[in-house]
């Protein structure tokens, strides 16, 4: 059973090496943990992340049929968020303008495939 507060724990070891933050939300926004920002932070890049995905999806889904989305980045002057799906739920990952995209790329990466199987088995798809 996956606790809260491992999820946290989890979440917070993406978070170095100019990677400030980091967030599992579902598709409609909705924050279900974070570490390395407030709240009103973690608030803000869900609501933008999950509207990004959920748009880039549904009309993805027009244009590209069975290639799904799996992964996107948003590059601005003052840092990077990445995000990727993890079961049915989004992991996002915001970091410093000087952090590498392949380095971002891989700790989602990471942190993806290590929450896959426990959050599979709690949320159905």
């Amino acid at each position: 059973m996956l606790k809260p507060k491992a999820l946290v724990e989890v979440l917070s070891q993406a978070n170095s090496s100019g990677i400030t933050a980091s967030l599992l939300i579902n598709r409609d926004g909705l924050l279900l943990a974070h570490a390395g920002c407030d709240q009103s932070q973690a608030l803000t890049i869900s609501a933008i992340a999950s509207n990004i995905w959920c748009n880039y999806e549904k009309n993805g889904e027009d244009c590209f049929h069975d290639d799904k989305l799996k992964w996107f980045f948003i590059v601005g002057e003052h840092g990077k968020i990445a995000v990727c799906r993890v079961s049915t739920l989004l992991l996002c990952m915001r970091a410093d303008p000087s952090v590498q995209t392949g380095m971002l790329k891989a700790k989602l990466h990471i942190i993806k495939e290590y929450l896959e199987a426990p959050l599979a088995s709690l949320v159905p798809r």
